[in-house]
C-alpha cells in the first residue's frame, strides 16, 4: 500500500499521533467481504487474531488482527473498520520486548530511524511462532519479484469505422480484414497471458518453498539455543 497521512484514522484520545512512524504506515484496500487485497506476488502466511496495535508504545488499538504476508504486516481494528498496513521492505529492526509478567511484545523500526517504530503486543500468545514468520518473509524478500502478468489488450480496433473513402464491398472487406487481424493479436496475447500466469504460478511456488525453508532454519536455530 502506498504511505499516507493516517492521523486522521487513529483515536483523538491519543494525543501524540502524528509522530513519523505514522507516516510509514497504508491503508489496506478490502474486497466486499472485508479480506484484504493482496499485491499480484503477495502470499498470506499467517494470522493472530487477538493482538494489539502500538504507535510507538502508546497502545491504540485493542483488540485488533494482525496479519503477516510475504510483503505487508496488516492490522484490522473490526470496532472501527481501521485497516493499517507496515511494508517489511522497511523495516530495518525487529525487536523482542517481552518481559517478565508483560504482554509479550515485537516492535518493528521503520525507515531505519530507531525513534520510528510500531509496536505488536500478543497478550494471548503467538509471539514467537509470530516472530519466526516475520523473520523469514523479510529474509525472503518477496517483494522484490517483478509481476510478469501482462494486461489484456481492448479491441476496440475490431468494431473500429472502415477508413474514410471506401464504401460497398471494399469497406466490408477492409473490416472483415481487421477484425481477423484484431482476433489474431487477442489470441496471442491470450496465450501469452497464459505462459505468464504458469510463470506467476512457478513464481508463487518458488516463494513458498523459500518460505518453508526459511522457517524451518529458523525453527532450527531456536532449537540450537
Amino acid at each position: 500500500g502506498s504511505s499516507i497521512s493516517l492521523v486522521a484514522f487513529l483515536p483523538s484520545s491519543q494525543p501524540d499521533v502524528g509522530h513519523r512512524a505514522m507516516e510509514f504506515l497504508g491503508q489496506v484496500e478490502v474486497s466486499g467481504g472485508g479480506r484484504p487485497i493482496l499485491d499480484p506476488n503477495e502470499v498470506e502466511v499467517r494470522m493472530d487474531p487477538a493482538t494489539r496495535f502500538y504507535n510507538r508504545d502508546d497502545k491504540v488499538y485493542d483488540p485488533c488482527v494482525a496479519t503477516l504476508t510475504t510483503h505487508r504486516v496488516l492490522w484490522a481494528a473490526e470496532n472501527n473498520n481501521i485497516r493499517l498496513a507496515a511494508s517489511l521492505e522497511l523495516v530495518s529492526a525487529v525487536t523482542d520486548k517481552s518481559g517478565f509478567m508483560k504482554t509479550p511484545k515485537l516492535r518493528l523500526e521503520l525507515a531505519g530511524d530507531q525513534r520510528s517504530y510500531v509496536t505488536i503486543g500478543f497478550p494471548k500468545g503467538g509471539k514467537n511462532e509470530f516472530l519466526k514468520a516475520l523473520t523469514a518473509a523479510i529474509a525472503g524478500k518477496a517483494w522484490e519479484r517483478k509481476d510478469r502478468l501482462s494486461a489484456n489488450p481492448t479491441v476496440a480496433a475490431a468494431a473500429a469505422p472502415p477508413p474514410s473513402g471506401r464504401s460497398g464491398m471494399a469497406a466490408l472487406m477492409d473490416m472483415r480484414e481487421q477484425r481477423e487481424k484484431s482476433t489474431g493479436q487477442t489470441m496471442g496475447t491470450a496465450l501469452g497471458d497464459l505462459d505468464g500466469l504458469m510463470l506467476h504460478a512457478r513464481e508463487m511456488v518458488d516463494i513458498a518453498e523459500r518460505m518453508k525453508r526459511l522457517l524451518a532454519d529458523e525453527e532450527a536455530k531456536g532449537a540450537a539455543r
